[in-house]
């Protein structure tokens, strides 16, 4: 399995998002109840780290359909059809050998 570390972020029409993984946003999506959330305004991706690889590897390919979403189609796909759309592109990912990672390097 190729794992691609994410740490340095992505650029996504003109915009570069940082990903942001650490304790402070672990408290943070636990208060909210949930695995990721996103940034527009700073451009910024949170992941909880505490919950494992694979969920991690699924929520980073969420919170990327979120931002394509939001940027590129005016938030006029449904929540429903972005969960199910970051759930297949993640498992096209996995199925190519490819898994989404957050590591200190």
């Amino acid at each position: 399995m190729i794992q691609v570390n994410v740490k340095q972020g992505f650029d996504l029409a003109g915009f570069h998002y940082q990903v942001e993984s650490d304790d402070k946003v672990d408290a943070e999506l636990r208060s909210e109840q949930r695995y990721g959330s996103t940034s527009y305004t700073e451009q910024t991706v949170s992941i909880a780290s505490d919950f494992g690889a694979e969920q991690y590897h699924d929520t980073f390919c969420h919170e990327c359909v979120e931002t394509i979403n939001v940027v590129l189609c005016d938030g006029k796909i449904k929540h429903s059809d972005v969960k199910n759309i970051s759930h297949g592109l993640a498992q096209i990912f996995k199925s190519l050998g490819v898994q989404f990672v957050y590591e200190d390097k």
